[in-house]
């Protein structure tokens, strides 16, 4: 591992000197670049000669590949892994990166005494402090009572699949799944560089990583981290209101990444049930719909009622001791070598906190795993087995008494990784047998429960000295329905408008207007000085799919029936905790069928009943989906309308399209630009003399295809593609059409008579704008650059043209020189 470390300090050495040569400043290349280009262009049209044509297409080029370089800075910079598929280097790009810099950036902060720091030292002095404390004590508790409940479950073969030299093509397949544009750890290297050079630096790859598993520590280099700190809510201003992320190095993420993969399809033989958090195939839905069954029986007169607790874990990440996360894992059967590949990362980490974007601090961890790390959500949910185990050993034993749901056995919580929601029977001698069960599992794991946060819930009208023995035995407050549990209102009885308050509130946060639905259409067609914007067309005809003419945008009343089929399809197949008691409590006859005091939930899936038994069959008692396998998007098809699909909206959103290109094509084909002749549909009278001839009329049509201007434009790219020339019976849509049905994927000319329809419309567009607001005279000369300009950008940019594309056809194409790979 240090020859690969050292390799790698050497050559980030070489590339510095390489960017400062070869590149230098990169603003002010691209403004000299651009200075030169409309020079020469000035040239060009003032004296029509080869020399200045050429000169022009070399100025044009070089503003190109300098634009580019710009791109790739910022995006770097800003680490937008959509870069590909959106626009390119737009306002609005830049303004979101400007944006999330500032509210990263920490200009003041509250310390434990209450005192506001305003400097920036001490801000970062405080911050370092603080996370060297929490990070650096790692605890020792009695860990007897808790490690005595885990089971030994994995065996020998177990062991070996965890800590067998991984081949080339799982380290490859590791280094595939990250993320290749996040965020670098300290030796600056991201995931595109080890993706990029796989080829010339996977025998040093190889050779280190089959170090790692054979238990040769990590050198500092590679275990140096950065944790940044994101705000977890709008003006943060105390460390505990900042989530801290950790910024490994890629070769220290693709280590985890391998062993999470090994120990990922093992987790069912190790996480209780109750545990819904970081497995595959397990999601908070279910966990929310049982809670808000088991929150109709609070209320249930039985003896010694029944009590429900929310508990909030402080920190709970960053707190939990790696002795005890050793212990469960010896418990559990994991034997030395594979504790060791599953904790020598963390324990060889050194970190550093990023304050304002300057690293602060360096100290080793000895507690808390890293947030941000692939394997680091497993260790923890296999440390919180403890408390599962432990909870659930003392119920199956008779020791702590459970939750009564009439004769149903119910479970006895319910976790997302640290989030956690008890059930109970409410008595005070089991309330307090509970909290000395929880008192050892924290003195073992070394967390503690945030009482400000944690809230004991009970039936309605329960008297008042019962209620403050309550708070008292556990230590927090008593709280009131509803209550959030992972993100969703949990109430008793029907969920009401005012409950759903919030989510109208976060939908504030972004977008203006009513309901959500109109909230997203106002959005999506945009407002000034708070005034919405004309809608074009119907909510309803956006959310059907793009093949139906749509925008793809899913319909929440669909999404809300899917997931309601979703459901269904649970508790009539599944085995899962929701789907057990659902059966047990609604369903012993095996009949969906509602009666008038069931719960809301069970209610909406007999109403779904009907349609999800059109799509299944049932064959010798087994029940299965008519399509295959049942999942979501099945859900989704089997409840909404359909419409015809045609072969114009397909090609119009053809994965080859530009994507801004995508959108405005589909405005222009179904006539939702501005022009005077649509607008007149909407009773406005405007000038609707073209700008580009002064002659006709300034329609749709006109602008976009018949005009001699855009006649001419489309004529030369007919000849410079070998496309269809338009007939004089065409419009807009059957001359798009038919160039698109012209394509082809074999050959770059058969690329872009798929593209350049889009690129077309979308400049000849800009350019009528530009006449009428700007006051410009429009050349065909001057839209055909810029056609020019956003066909090489879209060739440059796309990796897959470019494998299709052949060096003769770029050459042919006049694009080599944005292409060249010439230093």
């Amino acid at each position: 591992m240090r020859g690969l470390a050292n390799k790698l300090k050497g050559l980030k050495f070489c590339i510095k000197e390489w960017n400062a040569n070869h590149f230098g400043n990169i603003f002010t290349k691209v403004k000299e670049a651009e200075d030169a280009a409309i020079k020469a262009q000035e040239r060009f049209e003032s004296c029509n000669t080869d020399d200045n044509r050429e000169a022009f297409h070399l100025a044009n080029a070089n503003l190109l590949r300098a634009c580019k370089t710009e791109e790739n800075y910022w995006a770097q910079k800003a680490n937008i892994k959509w870069l590909a598929s959106g626009d390119a280097s737009t306002k609005y790009f830049h303004s979101l990166v400007k944006g999330k810099r500032r509210q990263a950036s920490i200009r003041e902060l509250k310390d434990h005494s209450g005192k506001v720091l305003l400097d920036p030292d001490l801000i970062a002095n405080y911050i370092s402090n603080h996370y060297e404390a929490t990070f650096s004590e790692d605890y020792t508790g009695n860990l007897g009572d808790i490690i005595a409940n885990v089971p030994t479950v994995f065996n020998d073969l177990d062991n070996q699949c965890i800590t067998t030299l991984p081949l080339e093509e799982e380290i490859k397949a590791a280094i595939w799944q990250l993320n290749p544009n996040s965020s670098a750890g300290p030796d600056g290297y991201n995931g595109e560089f080890f993706r990029h050079f796989w080829d010339i630096i996977k025998a040093d790859l190889i050779s280190a990583t089959h170090e790692y598993f054979q238990g040769i520590p990590i050198p500092m280099a590679f275990g140096s981290t950065n944790i940044t700190l994101i705000p977890k809510v709008e003006g943060a201003r105390e460390i505990g209101d900042y989530r801290p992320i950790a910024l490994s190095t890629f070769f220290s993420k693709m280590l985890s990444r391998i062993v999470a993969n090994r120990l990922g399809p093992m987790l069912n033989k190790i996480i209780s049930p109750e545990q819904a958090g970081f497995q595959k195939g397990k999601g908070i839905e279910e966990h929310i719909l049982l809670t808000n069954e088991l929150m109709h029986n609070l209320d249930s007169k039985v003896r010694g009622g029944n009590v429900m607790i929310k508990l909030d874990m402080a920190k709970a990440f960053d707190k939990i001791s790696l002795n005890y996360l050793q212990a469960i894992l010896q418990a559990f059967g994991f034997n030395e070598q594979s504790i060791s590949l599953l904790l020598q990362n963390l324990r060889a980490t050194y970190m550093s906190v990023l304050v304002n974007g300057k690293p602060n601090g360096f100290f080793k961890i000895k507690r808390g795993v890293k947030q941000g790390d692939p394997l680091s959500p497993l260790l923890f949910i296999i440390g919180s087995e403890g408390f599962a185990r432990s909870l659930n050993h003392a119920i199956n034993s008779g020791y702590i008494s459970p939750y009564k749901v009439g004769k149903n056995r119910v479970v006895s919580h319910l976790a997302f990784a640290d989030d956690l929601i008890i059930f109970l029977k409410g008595d005070l001698r089991n309330i307090l047998r509970f909290r000395h069960l929880l008192d050892s599992y924290l003195k073992a794991s070394g967390q503690e429960v945030n009482k400000k946060k944690s809230r004991i819930f009970c039936r309605k009208g329960s008297r008042g000295l019962y209620t403050r023995k309550l708070e008292d035995t556990l230590g927090f407050k008593m709280g009131n329905p509803p209550f959030k549990y992972l993100g969703s209102t949990i109430t008793q009885g029907i969920l009401k408008k005012t409950h759903c308050d919030h989510i109208l509130h976060h939908f504030d946060a972004y977008i203006n207007n009513w309901t959500i639905h109109g909230k997203l259409a106002n959005f999506f067609w945009g407002s000034k000085q708070g005034r919405n914007h004309y809608h074009w067309a119907k909510w309803d005809t956006l959310t059907r799919p793009t093949r139906e003419g749509g925008l793809g945008i899913r319909n929440l009343e669909d999404i809300q029936k899917a997931s309601a089929l979703k459901l269904w399809w649970k508790s009539l197949t599944g085995n899962s905790l929701l789907a057990r008691f659902m059966k047990n409590k609604y369903a012993r006859e095996g009949t969906f069928e509602a009666k008038i005091y069931d719960s809301t939930s069970w209610k909406r899936i007999c109403r779904i009943s009907p349609i999800g038994l059109q799509f299944t069959t049932n064959t010798n008692q087994n029940v299965s989906w008519v399509n295959g396998n049942f999942s979501f998007k099945e859900a989704y098809w089997a409840v909404r309308e359909r419409d015809v699909s045609t072969q114009i909206n397909t090609l119009t959103w053809n994965k080859f399209q530009i994507p801004k290109i995508k959108l405005f094509t589909w405005k222009a084909l179904n006539q939702y630009l501005p022009f005077p002749n649509i607008l007149n549909r909407l009773s406005y009278n405007l000038p609707s003399k073209c700008p580009f001839c002064n002659n006709n009329e300034a329609t749709d049509s006109h602008i976009l295809l018949t005009c001699d201007l855009s006649r001419s434009i489309w004529k030369d790219f007919a000849y410079y593609t070998t496309g269809p020339t338009r007939t004089n019976a065409m419009d807009l849509r059957e001359y798009m059409l038919e160039w698109w049905l012209s394509h082809s994927k074999t050959s770059l000319r058969g690329l872009l008579r798929l593209v350049l329809p889009g690129c077309i419309i979308w400049n000849l567009w800009k350019a009528y704008n530009r006449s009428i607001y700007e006051d410009t005279m429009e050349s065909r000369i001057g839209i055909t650059i810029e056609i020019q300009k956003m066909i090489q950008h879209w060739v440059w940019s796309n990796k897959k043209v470019q494998k299709i594309a052949s060096k003769e056809e770029i050459e042919a194409l006049n694009l080599k020189p944005y292409l060249s790979k010439d230093k």
